[in-house]
């Protein structure tokens, strides 16, 4: 299991720091290659599996997984934020990249990309204003790299508006905090990462705050810009205050959410006190956690948990 969840991360990493994440010469495809799952009664729910990044259906009397979509290399992908409903999904050798809004019982469509296009999520402000990575591709499967350019969705009127400021950055990650957007752009000559800034207010303006980060993720704690390299996450602007990283790592209020892998192989979630730095909850067998209506809802495949 450890090395399918690796090869998904893998697929991803190279979506947004510049492998070629097509394959031309595959033509087994099915046609309806990009279904997704649905409820079929009161007892299940739509979640997102962490693990095989894919949004399934999910009993939750049996804390059973009822229906995914398997087909290879066809991944749903999500905001840094347990509290987004909205991902995107396609497939990285056909395309048909969406946007679309996950709820309860049921998903919809908010946007469809052009057949050469890929979107991934990027930066969750709201459930209204939320940011994109756009990729494009030529004939061949080939990304066109002066392409590659962040987008603002808004729910209200779905219409996807290019920063054209950042158009031809290799943008790997980015976090908003209030009206600043930052951003990461991978540097190919040094293989590292260089740190944006862009006011939301002034979408013509960018400004380089920062170069050569051993890792391109970035996170927003309570307000507060934190980047990483390949053990720690730390406070941007005090590298003393820092907690270790793991696979996932996602900030909600007052609590650190980690997932990593198990000496079983399954997901692990460990729940940290950032205030006290201390961990308050580790649960094994994880399928998703989730933040519905200021709770904290744990999925497990032996157990629900509210927090």
């Amino acid at each position: 299991m450890k090395k399918i969840l690796l090869i998904s991360l893998c697929i991803v990493f190279c979506s947004l720091v510049g492998c070629n994440n097509k394959d031309s010469t595959n033509k087994n495809v099915p046609s309806n290659y990009d279904w997704l799952p649905s409820t079929k009664n009161e007892d299940e729910l739509l979640l997102y599996d962490k693990y095989d990044q894919r949004i399934i259906s999910f009993n939750k009397k049996n804390y059973n997984v009822i229906e995914r979509n398997t087909t290879q290399n066809y991944m749903q992908f999500e905001f840094n934020d347990l509290k987004a409903n909205i991902y995107t999904t396609g497939h990285s050798i056909e395309n048909n990249y969406k946007i679309i809004k996950k709820q309860y019982d049921k998903i919809s469509i908010l946007y469809k990309m052009k057949k050469n296009e890929a979107i991934f999520p990027l930066a969750y402000k709201n459930e209204q204003t939320m940011y994109f990575l756009k990729t494009s591709y030529d004939s061949s499967g080939k990304e066109l790299y002066n392409e590659r350019v962040v987008c603002k969705f808004e729910l209200k009127n779905k219409q996807l508006k290019q920063l054209n400021a950042t158009k031809g950055f290799l943008t790997s990650n980015a976090v908003i905090i209030n009206n600043l957007l930052y951003f990461t752009v991978y540097n190919e000559e040094n293989n590292n990462y260089d740190l944006y800034r862009l006011n939301v207010n002034e979408e013509d303006k960018i400004e380089l705050i920062n170069t050569g980060l051993i890792t391109g993720e970035l996170y927003n704690n309570n307000g507060r810009l934190f980047v990483s390299n390949q053990d720690k996450i730390y406070d941007y602007e005090d590298n003393t205050i820092y907690f270790s990283k793991k696979i996932l790592n996602y900030f909600y209020l007052n609590r650190l959410f980690q997932i990593d892998i198990n000496n079983e192989g399954d997901l692990r979630l460990t729940i940290t006190n950032i205030e006290r730095n201390k961990i308050e909850n580790v649960f094994d067998k994880l399928v998703d956690v989730r933040v519905e209506n200021d709770k904290i809802y744990v999925y497990t495949t032996e157990q629900i948990i509210v927090i």
